[in-house]
This record gives structure tokens, C-alpha cells and sequence, in this order.
């Protein structure tokens, strides 16, 4: 970029810019599952944190460079889904994963695929989980916390299983809250 300042980047390289940094939350995601394969916690952390940190990095380069779409929501919702699958698919491979948060994180998760797939053939367009909601910011962060404290095998990750599950179930509650108050506008947006 020949030290281009911000303002000489055209909106193309801005949004490659934003676009490779929330796809680099999937690579992320594998470096960190490959080091907890192999026994390397700490590294296997590191990787993880530095992909959810890109969640929220993207964001903020959207905004700084005034190029937020629809289409970089979708990028990056789908990275997010990606990383966490990626973790979960991982941690039950791993055994570390109690079963009945297995079993309810599977349920969760096609539920959440099941209700997409309604509401595109309901409203006719594609439908996105609202993700950029107080109630999913939480979650997001729970999560983090969560999986990363059983990445690092810590004594009291449960306790953060049970507040991840309850956050999970706010998140579903706004969001049928949400749908059922202002139907399409809100949730097109």
C-alpha cells in the first residue's frame, strides 16, 4: 500500500481490509484446535483469543471506514458460526465437552439453522440470526469465556456452562421477542 494513509484507501481495499481480518477468525480458529490436539493449552488459548478478538476488530474497522453492509454482516456472522463450530466440533472430539451441553449445543444450533431457513421462505429473503443485539454481544463473550475456560481445563468452567446456557436462552427469547415486535423491519435491517 506504498504507506498509504486511511484516508487514500479506496473502499475496495477497505473492505478487503475488514473482509480479511473477519476471515482470519476461521484460520485462527484451526491453529488453535490443531495446538489443542496436540497438548499445547496455552498456545491453543492464544489462537483462539486473537480469533475472537477479530470478531470484534472487524466491526471496528467497518465502522471507522464507513463501509458496514449488509453483506460484511452476513461475512460476518458466518465467520462467527464458523469459529465456534469449528471449537465445539474440537472440544467433543476432544471429550471435553459434558454431554448434556453437547447435546443441548446441537440443538441450539440447528434450531437457530431451522428458524433461518423458515423466516428466508416467510419473509422471502435471506434471513440472518440478529447478531448485533445486546443479548448476542453477551453470549458472544460468555462463550468466549466459556470455551476458553475449558480449553485451559479450568475447575469451575462449569459454573460458566450453566451462564453460557442461560445466556443462550435469553438470546433465543430476544430475539422470538424481537421477530414477534417488529417482524420484518427490524430484523432486515
Amino acid at each position: 500500500m506504498n504507506n498509504k494513509r486511511q484516508d487514500d484507501l479506496t473502499k475496495k481495499e477497505k473492505r478487503g481490509i475488514t473482509n480479511l481480518v473477519t476471515l482470519s477468525r476461521i484460520f485462527f480458529a484451526l491453529i488453535s484446535v490443531g495446538f489443542l490436539a496436540f497438548d499445547k493449552t496455552y498456545l491453543a488459548i492464544s489462537f483462539f483469543t486473537i480469533g475472537y478478538l477479530t470478531d470484534k476488530l472487524d466491526g471496528t474497522l467497518a465502522r471507522k471506514f464507513k463501509i458496514k453492509s449488509k453483506m460484511g454482516n452476513l461475512l460476518d456472522s458466518a465467520a462467527d458460526r464458523i469459529f465456534q463450530i469449528i471449537i465445539v466440533l474440537a472440544l467433543i472430539f476432544l471429550g471435553k465437552l459434558p454431554l448434556f451441553f453437547t447435546i443441548f449445543l446441537c440443538f441450539f444450533m440447528l434450531g437457530e439453522v431451522l428458524f433461518g431457513i423458515v423466516m428466508t421462505r416467510k419473509l422471502g429473503k435471506f434471513y440472518l440470526f440478529v447478531n448485533h443485539r445486546l443479548s448476542a454481544k453477551i453470549t458472544s463473550f460468555m462463550g468466549f469465556v466459556t470455551f476458553g475456560s475449558i480449553i485451559l481445563d479450568l475447575p469451575f468452567q462449569i459454573y460458566f456452562i450453566y451462564i453460557l446456557l442461560l445466556s443462550l436462552v435469553v438470546y433465543a427469547i430476544d430475539h422470538i421477542r424481537l421477530l414477534v415486535k417488529n417482524r420484518e423491519k427490524e430484523l432486515l435491517k
